[in-house]
């Protein structure tokens, strides 16, 4: 219990002292943030190798509403405390180069040190209620972490609509945890493992795990609560690499992966619904980004949506799994991607030029002059792109293997859709990966060429080099698993697996091909746009293939969906119906939440008009007669006292006089 306080409470006074003593801690605020960090995760290391599991720790809070607070901690629990402690010290130590010009430098790793408070207190909770307490924490200090440049508008707009659409999937959430405790008298997951569903409450189960992933669909970005997290990019890079990694989207398929047991079978369907449909997306989003943040950030939506697939179908593990290796690589493309825009804010500071730093299409030609870089970076991308031997190959083909069981069992148009659009997905992760590899590596310096002038890249620091080492291992296969092409042979898998997994009948060898055919082939397309003669038509034509797919997809839905209507195929209307109406309220949230960000600002000028007329109005006009009464006051005072004696005798004497007589009066 003591270390399990240290992990928790280390963060949480760091905060404190830091944001309370701002001016006072801003030489000292990031070797406190490395310190605090790097304590709390030797605490979290001496609990998973030495506290025995499964660890309860429960105390009551309110006798009477029977809710007893407390922490849980089991082989996932204590692995996700490593894993969150080690990238955000990782992301500390980036932080302390790449933030090291700002001057409030200590409210940014005091908020840092918030957000990983929250985000520990919530993988260890015990039940539903506490885990919602700093689910709503972790919104709220992403929100300051994402607005931290309150100078930058676009940074305030970001926070706004990433705070806002949380809030609309935490609704959801919320309403889940009063459906269950209304019903069941308890929130905590080890009472709700145990609880046992009547007929009658299928329904009430279906909607309740329905309610729950609402809250999940926010936090971890999946369609069509997924709009936030592209506009999030307008935060601090290293921000960015700790929200995508391992921290608050990585909480709604914890929370997921954790409820597992308590997901029916519709329910589940309704999940891998949405993790096919994000995950498609993201990548389809992908090709056509020129921001070199975006492409990860609609990269992370798409691995998510893998994730939550891989909970629908039943792989559990999988997904953790991947969960986990995600977060090695994803972070380390973020924290790649975070020296490029470093070097080119100071370029752009040194020769006055203005342009976009985070455009791919200025970049070009750093394999020459950042090599160290591009080593990891590429490491890192392969790693996505699911090449084998590497450790995203390792998970996204655990994940794979469900997907075709669970094609195999059922074979229905569902079943063949939800493997279709990841295979799909698969192959523009790769051929986007490339793509962003070759425009970022190779060729010419753009920016440099265009303006016909040599410029010398700094040395990447230290503080870069380590973060990006650590991480970059995380991206090789043999970091998780001896035999890198079988997850069950995993040192990780084995903690994560639970005593209900089912054995896959699945040829592993079958899916590794087909899934790394598809990446290989998917990388080569990538790295041929930049490699032709014809480079700019290839890159037009390469742009507009995702497009007709896209088109001729949407054809055939619409084409599905009328003979469904006219026929009633069974099971049809599963899919189709929920897609166009997602469509329909993704577009209208959009619209409705960029209204309403847009909204507050006018909304200010217009209270700011009111307020200053009611300032100058009413409360300096209640001033102004204050003062003029005792001026007038003084005036008359004043005009009795002249420059005579003979007036100030007079006045003494009348003074007297009334004082005599209130005194005779009083006594008599």
């Amino acid at each position: 219990m003591a270390f399990l306080l240290i992990v928790l409470l280390t963060p949480f006074f760091t905060f404190l002292t830091l944001f309370l003593n701002q001016k006072k801690t801003q030489k000292w605020a990031t070797w406190i943030s490395h310190i605090s960090f790097l304590v709390s995760l030797l605490a979290a290391g001496y609990i998973f190798l030495y506290l025995p599991k499964p660890f309860y720790e429960v105390f009551e809070w309110v006798s009477f509403s029977k809710i007893r607070l407390g922490f849980e901690i089991r082989n996932l629990e204590s692995l996700m405390l490593l894993l969150v402690l080690f990238v955000a010290l990782m992301v500390s130590i980036f932080s302390s180069v790449y933030m090291a010009h700002e001057k409030n430098i200590s409210r940014y790793f005091a908020y840092l040190q918030l957000f990983t408070f929250a985000m520990l207190a919530l993988v260890v909770s015990s039940n539903l209620l506490q885990t919602y307490v700093f689910w709503e924490i972790v919104g709220f200090t992403s929100y300051l972490l994402i607005g931290f440049w309150q100078e930058r508008p676009e940074a305030v707009w970001a926070s706004r609509k990433a705070f806002l659409v949380n809030r609309v999937g935490d609704i959801g959430f919320l309403i889940g945890l009063v459906l269950i405790f209304a019903n069941f008298k308890t929130v905590s997951f080890s009472e709700l493992y145990t609880l046992k569903f009547t007929t009658e409450q299928h329904s009430l189960h279906v909607w309740i795990g329905i309610c729950l992933f609402l809250g999940a669909m926010a936090k971890s970005a999946q369609f069509p609560l997924h709009i936030w997290l592209p506009n999030a990019m307008e935060g601090p890079t290293p921000i960015s690499a700790l929200i995508h990694a391992a921290t608050m989207v990585a909480a709604g398929v914890f929370l997921m992966a954790k409820m597992s047991f308590f997901l029916t079978p519709e329910t589940k369907n309704f999940i891998a619904i949405i993790g096919a449909i994000s995950m498609f997306l993201g990548a389809y989003w992908a090709v056509f980004q020129r921001d070199i943040k975006k492409v990860l950030a609609y990269s992370t939506i798409s691995q998510l949506g893998l994730m939550i697939l891989g909970i629908g179908v039943g792989g559990y593990e999988a997904s953790l799994l991947h969960l986990f290796t995600h977060a090695f690589f994803k972070a380390g493309l973020f924290l790649c991607a975070g020296v490029v825009i470093h070097q080119l804010h100071k370029i752009e500071k040194q020769y006055h030029w203005h342009f976009d730093v985070q455009d791919m299409h200025y970049m070009g030609g750093f394999k020459q002059k950042m090599p160290f870089l591009f080593i990891v970076y590429t490491l890192c991308m392969l790693a996505l792109a699911g090449l084998p031997f590497f450790s995203g190959f390792l998970s996204k083909d655990a994940i794979f293997i469900h997907i075709f069981q669970h094609n195999a069992i059922h074979n229905s148009i569902l079943s063949w859709t939800l493997l279709i659009l990841p295979l799909l997905a698969s192959f523009l992760t790769a051929f986007y990966m490339a793509r962003q590899w070759m425009l970022v590596f190779f060729g010419e310096f753009r920016l440099e060429k265009d303006k016909n002038q040599t410029v010398e890249f700094e040395s990447i620091p230290l503080n870069f080099k380590i973060p990006l080492i650590l991480l970059s291992l995380g991206a090789l296969g043999v970091f998780f698993s001896v035999n890198p092409f079988v997850a069950e042979k995993s040192w990780l898998w084995e903690l994560l697996q639970s005593n209900t997994s089912e054995s896959n009948q699945i040829s592993h060898i079958e899916v590794a091909l087909i899934t790394s055919i598809l990446a290989i082939l998917g990388l080569l397309l990538g790295f041929w746009q930049k490699t032709s003669v014809a480079i700019a038509q290839i890159l037009k034509i390469s742009w507009g293939i995702p497009t007709i797919f896209f088109r001729l997809s949407r054809m055939i839905a619409q084409g599905i969906y009328k003979n469904y209507q006219a026929q009633k195929l069974e099971g049809v209307s599963i899919l189709i119906e929920p897609i166009m109406f997602l469509a329909k309220v993704s577009t209208s949230i959009e619209k409705r939440i960029d209204g309403f960000v847009n909204f507050i600002p006018k909304l200010k000028v217009v209270l700011a008009h009111i307020i200053t007329w009611i300032d100058r109005t009413i409360i300096d006009g209640l001033i102004h007669v204050v003062l003029w009464f005792g001026k007038s006051l003084g005036e008359i005072f004043r005009q009795s006292q002249g420059k005579y004696v003979q007036a100030y005798f007079g006045f003494v004497m009348i003074v007297l006089f009334v004082i005599l007589f209130l005194t005779i009066h009083y006594f008599n």
